[in-house]
């Protein structure tokens, strides 16, 4: 498959994503704002102390929304739309069929506090110091990003429009407004929109929401923390590979506790192959798949993490091939395959870590095969340094032993910003050797 061909198919993930938070987001919103207006419809009978509580959620909403605006926001935030859609539906279901205001007014303001609080497009808009547009220099990619900006700004214009018609409508006493049959429709209007506002973020949000739930189950297991310069400098969109030192079996989760967007991991098929795990790997977050065997003439995994990066996606790799076995051999030597797939995609930036604390985890080789016989963590620390993201240069990358080398001293480099030593520089081969030196001193 040619460069050209996959940019012409390159629309990243994340802008489907962002663009159905979008459009869930202010569709919940035009509900929610078309029922406080609507004050003498089949759903709001006048009651003040209902309206001044729908207001009021709404306000407190719009606030948030505000202050998220401004803020760095995490991309499994998108999943809290989840609850709020279903607030929203359940609301006006409930209202339309028992025909009473309380069940809505509940639901809004209940799933308000959720859906208000997440700055859907926060990704996708570029301020001035943020160095340059995701879509400069990829054609392709900036049309994509055009097209999704223009697939939201015209819902929401058309959406205003309505909101001020009505909005006069009922101040004139639009005689329609009052009309039975009209406020009957209304409702129903309501109720099917909030419907598929809600079977919409289910199916196209629901892997932020699942890891939002996951994160209870998480926090009290380890504390991750993650310092650097590249920490805020991962591209929000666009193709990138992060790779880092491998440890622990929960490596990806620390890693994608700072990543602000959905990555793409490689895994090896033990994982795979456990019945109820497989489902939520493949459908959910739609790992990579690499086969546990030690010599292989074909890689299928390969091609797969470059058409991924193809498509504009965060793929993490872990280098070394496999999890570390050995308290004297911190760093393994990186296999080709990293090499293999920045060959194929030059330009991607590489966002070389360092993850410490994993090692001594119970998901890690330390003293016997993971899990078996240990004890379970409890708020284990975990530091994660962080380098700059960095387009591997044109004459390094023409090496394969120097690229290795180069990305083995990078993620070595990361060190430093949790406040250890870097390894010793791994070193071109001498004499007979064929790979590069290892690091023989205990993390």
């Amino acid at each position: 498959m040619s460069d050209d061909h996959e940019d012409a198919d390159w629309f990243p993930r994340e802008l489907r994503d962002y663009l159905s938070a979008n459009v869930a987001h202010y569709g919940f919103a035009t509900c929610w704002a078309t029922l406080i207006i609507a004050q003498r419809s089949l759903l709001v009978g006048g009651d003040e102390g209902t309206i001044a509580g729908m207001i009021s959620g709404f306000v407190l909403a719009a606030v948030a929304q505000g202050v998220g605006f401004w803020m760095t926001t995490r991309y499994r935030l998108l999943g809290l739309l989840i609850p709020a859609s279903t607030a929203l539906f359940v609301g006006l279901g409930l209202a339309v069929v028992f025909d009473h205001v309380g069940f809505v007014a509940a639901f809004l303001i209940w799933g308000g506090a959720f859906g208000g609080a997440v700055p859907a497009a926060r990704y996708t808009l570029h301020r001035p110091g943020d160095g340059p547009p995701p879509g400069e220099g990829n054609p392709a990619f900036g049309r994509a990003l055009s097209a999704y900006r223009w697939a939201v700004s015209v819902p929401i214009a058309l959406q205003g429009v309505i909101l001020v018609v009505y909005a006069v409508g009922m101040i004139r006493g639009w005689p329609i407004l009052s009309d039975p049959w009209f406020q009957q429709l209304t409702a129903w209007y309501f109720f099917a929109l909030s419907a598929v506002l809600c079977a919409w973020c289910w199916v196209r949000l629901f892997r932020p929401f699942f890891e939002l739930c996951c994160e209870p189950f998480f926090r009290p297991l380890y504390k991750i923390r993650a310092k650097g310069p590249g920490v805020k400098a991962v591209p929000p969109l666009g193709p990138v590979l992060v790779i880092a030192n491998h440890a622990a079996w929960f490596d990806p989760v620390f890693l994608g506790e700072f990543i602000p967007r959905p990555i793409t991991p490689l895994m090896t098929e033990s994982f795979y192959k456990i019945w109820f795990i497989r489902p939520i790997l493949k459908y959910v977050f739609r790992v990579i798949v690499v086969r546990e065997t030690a010599a292989r003439r074909e890689a299928p995994e390969l091609q797969q993490a470059i058409a991924a990066l193809g498509r504009g996606e965060c793929v993490v790799l872990f280098p070394e091939g496999f999890l570390r076995r050995k308290e004297e051999v911190v760093l393994r030597r990186f296999a080709q395959g990293v090499w293999r797939i920045l060959s194929a995609r030059p330009d991607t930036p590489v966002v070389a870590c360092w993850i410490e604390g994993g090692w001594e985890s119970a998901f890690s080789w330390r003293g016997g095969p993971p899990v078996k016989g240990k004890r379970m963590d409890f708020r284990r620390r975990i530091d994660v340094g962080v380098c700059e993201p960095e387009v591997v240069p044109a004459d390094v990358l023409a090496d394969p032993m120097r690229t290795r080398l180069h990305l083995m001293n990078r993620v070595s480099g990361a060190r430093a910003h949790i406040g250890l030593e870097p390894l010793p520089p791994f070193t071109r081969p001498t004499g007979g050797e064929t790979e590069p030196a290892q690091a023989e001193q205990s993390a």
